[in-house]
């Protein structure tokens, strides 16, 4: 996270803890400073997230700690749901060989904001339209790029969550 990104998760403590004075006072730029050096690794996103989520259950400002706690949960997380999507893709392609090379950045990057439990939902999609599309292949039918699968399955996922 850049500076100017951590003064906006600052701005964000400050707005959710207002009458807390956090960061105020004479030493407000040493201690912007010794929080950025401890939090500087954590994701931007993931940031703002630990501070609004430690909000609705805390009346006092997060520390450090709170936040890089946060942060670590969040990345143990990841690994999790990178190496699911990575089993779900090798799948994918098992059944359908004709992926296009640059799919699997877009394929774990829909999976990845959709989230865990909606990203199952795009896999079995897709597990399912490949498994289709190898039949229709075998009666003749033409070649669909798995791009425009992966499109109408975020399409479909996001419609049935809204």
């Amino acid at each position: 996270m850049t500076r100017e990104e951590f003064a906006s998760v600052v701005e964000l403590i400050q707005a959710c803890f207002p009458n807390r004075g956090f960061m105020a006072g004479s030493n407000g730029k040493e201690t912007f400073n010794e929080w950025y050096d401890n939090l500087k690794e954590v994701d931007y996103i993931t940031a703002k997230q630990a501070v609004r989520d430690y909000a609705k259950d805390n009346s006092f400002p997060p520390s450090i700690h709170d936040i890089y706690s946060i942060h670590k949960d969040q990345q143990e997380l990841d690994k999790q749901l990178l190496g699911e999507i990575n089993t779900h893709f090798r799948l994918i392609r098992s059944y359908y060989p004709y992926i296009e090379d640059d799919m699997w950045d877009r394929y774990r990057e829909v999976c990845y904001l959709l989230g865990k439990e909606k990203a199952y939902k795009v896999s079995s999609y897709l597990r399912n339209k490949a498994i289709d599309a190898v039949r229709e292949m075998e009666r003749g039918f033409g070649y669909v790029p798995f791009s425009e699968w992966l499109e109408a399955a975020e399409k479909e996922i996001r419609g049935h969550t809204k």
